[in-house]
């Protein structure tokens, strides 16, 4: 396998395991991103690339950064948008996101 068909596959899956832990279909990611429902499901099997904006669009459909979709490697946009989560959260949402979080780093 070369590096593109690699990039491909690995850039895939990682859109396809945010979308199921979203809970959504490749059809409604779709709809949300106004990209086709076949481009999803090319894209997630790494079969096709996907141009700059509707990757970003997809990126922004799944609530994470495109950055870490290409790399798999969280950037500073991605805390930023995990933070920004979080300033809606009540004090006790808070303190369960703080054990999880504690559980979580100690893996």
């Amino acid at each position: 396998m070369d590096f593109t068909q690699k990039f491909l596959k690995d850039m895939g899956a990682r859109i396809s395991a945010q979308r199921k832990r979203l809970g959504i279909t490749q059809e409604a990611l779709a709809e949300k991103a106004d990209v086709s429902p076949q481009l999803i499901s090319a894209v997630e099997n790494g079969i096709r690339a996907v141009s700059s904006d509707k990757l970003f669009r997809i990126s922004r459909a799944l609530h994470i950064s495109a950055d870490y979709l290409m790399s798999g490697e969280v950037s500073e946009s991605d805390k930023f948008l995990l933070g920004e989560k979080l300033k809606n959260a009540s004090a006790e949402q808070l303190q369960a996101i703080d054990k999880i979080t504690d559980i979580i780093l100690k893996l």
